[in-house]
Parts: structure tokens; C-alpha cells; sequence
């Protein structure tokens, strides 16, 4: 699989094919990496609403590169407002250092896996899919983020052992299963 990288310490839209390796938007199941290059940037990469990429991994900020230290990261973000689909056969993973963000406002995200970045939701946010679904880190709401796949790794008899799950504010919910996993936890 062909890998493409974000050339650039500045904020754009995913379709600007200039600011991507080879200077073209990566093709369906290619594996993307947006990292910083200067580590006190900060920029934000945006799928936007109407927009639909596929990917075969995605990894934000990878960790022990040596962009990320602490007295100097920023790092790239991810802002995840349309539809991100990981292609037939991928493992759904976005990785890269825990101090990554991905924020989106009534995204959908296909048969995402493991996910290593703190993801923040506002809006309808919803993951669903085939894969088993991991958090590593933390899943946010400050709106609606539905979690319908046909696994959500891992919960034991009642208790879900994996990363961090909170609804911050009134009205905010995070619900845990659906139709793909026979089960509603609302939180």
C-alpha cells in the first residue's frame, strides 16, 4: 500500500492535493500519516462535512518520532466533520501519540478499530462498522456519539475495560452498542 504524508505545518482541507506527499489526495486505502515537521506547530487538517475519505490506517503526531515532546508539541489535529471510511480488510487504526486530537462535529467513522488519539464529538457523531472498536485514550462527547459496531473491545460480563468514555455538559450522551451489537449503554 502506497503511504502519503501531510507536507506542511499549515492548516487545509484533506482534498488540497498540493499540501500531500506526491501532490495528490491519498487514493482509497492508502495509509496517511499527518505529523508536524516543526514541533511547536499546530495545524488542523479538515474533512469537511459533505466530504468522504478512505483510508487503510491513519496516524496523527506518531509517537517517538520526537516531534511530540512535552515542552514543545503542538501537533497536527484532525477535524473529522464528514465521513472517514477505513477500507474492506483494514484494521481501522488511528494511531499515533496519546496527546493527538481528532475533533468532529457529526462525523461518521467506518469500521474504525483501535483509536489511539483523544477524540472529542459534537453534534450526531457516530463509529460504526465491523471492526472491533478500542479506545485507547479518550472519546468525549459534547453532543451525541453513538458507538454501533458489531464489537466494542472489551467489556467483560458488565464492565467495559477500555480507554476513557465521558459526557461532558448537559444533555451530552455516549451510546455504547445498537443494532450491530445486540446492547445499549447509555452514559
Amino acid at each position: 500500500m502506497a503511504t502519503y504524508s501531510w507536507t506542511t505545518d499549515t492548516s487545509g482541507d484533506w482534498n488540497t492535493g498540493s499540501l500531500w506527499s506526491g501532490g495528490t489526495v491519498p487514493p482509497a486505502n492508502a495509509d496517511v500519516i499527518i505529523d508536524v515537521t516543526n514541533p511547536g506547530s499546530l495545524y488542523t487538517v479538515t474533512i469537511g462535512a459533505t466530504e468522504t475519505q478512505t483510508v487503510a490506517s491513519l496516524t496523527l503526531n506518531a509517537p517517538n518520532d520526537g516531534t511530540n515532546n512535552p515542552s514543545g508539541y503542538l501537533g497536527g489535529v484532525l477535524e473529522m466533520d464528514g465521513t472517514l471510511v477505513f477500507g474492506a480488510g483494514s484494521a481501522g487504526v488511528i494511531d499515533g501519540s496519546l496527546q493527538s486530537l481528532v475533533f468532529s462535529n457529526s462525523g461518521t467513522f467506518v469500521n474504525a478499530g483501535t483509536v489511539a488519539p483523544f477524540i472529542q464529538g459534537s453534534g450526531n457523531v457516530l463509529f460504526t462498522g465491523t471492526n472491533g472498536f478500542y479506545v485507547e485514550n479518550e472519546l468525549q462527547s459534547i453532543g451525541t456519539v453513538v458507538v454501533d459496531t458489531s464489537k466494542i473491545d472489551t467489556i467483560i460480563s458488565n464492565t467495559l475495560t477500555d480507554g476513557i468514555y465521558s459526557a461532558n455538559g448537559p444533555g451530552t450522551v455516549i451510546d455504547l452498542g445498537g443494532t450491530l451489537e445486540g446492547l445499549t449503554v447509555s452514559i
